[in-house]
Parts: C-alpha cells; structure tokens; sequence
C-alpha cells in the first residue's frame, strides 16, 4: 500500500482549512483543531472575522481643471490634472511653465 494517496488527502485536507471555516468555534471544535494544529493555528482558524471599512479621506479628493495659469496668460491643456501641478503653455519663445488653476 502506498502512502502517496494518504499524504495527497492530508495535503488536501490542510488547503481546504481557511482561516474563516472555523470562525467563532465552539470548545469540543477547539479541542479538535488542537489535537492536530498547534495552538497559534487554532486560535487564527478561531478567531470572529474581522470587518474592514473603506473610506477615502477628504484630502484625497483633489480637484481638477484643464486651465494652465502663467505669468503671462492661461491656457487650456489637453485632459485634466489635479489643481497645482505643474504644466507649460505654449508660446512663441517656447513653452512657459505655469501650474493648473
């Protein structure tokens, strides 16, 4: 008899315990799990899932515009940027650093 089919189940059996399967166990499941997980593992498969909240803070919304502003005039841009960024306007002397307003 080999033993290839036993560690195949075993290795099976170990990737199909998520962190999450066990959530909130009760004491004989405890007991179970710490008969063939150390305790680390068990307290982890144990453990109440956790919720995240999402939220994006005020200062990353940023504003935009296509209006680039020089020392001597404005321009539209291609697209928008975030107000403040750097951009150039075009001129006849070449182009003319200026930022987004």
């Amino acid at each position: 008899m080999s033993t290839r089919p036993t560690c195949l189940f075993i290795l099976v059996a170990q990737l199909a315990v998520s962190p999450l399967a066990f959530a909130e166990c009760d004491a004989q499941t405890r007991y179970q799990l710490s008969q063939r997980f150390p305790p680390w593992q068990v307290q982890q498969m144990c453990a109440p899932p956790q919720q995240y909240q999402y939220s994006v803070p005020q200062s990353q919304q940023v504003p935009y515009s296509n209006m680039c502003v020089t020392p001597y005039g404005s321009c539209a841009i291609y697209g928008a940027g975030p107000v403040g960024y750097a951009c150039w306007c075009p001129s006849p002397y070449g182009p003319i650093n200026g930022a987004i307003r």
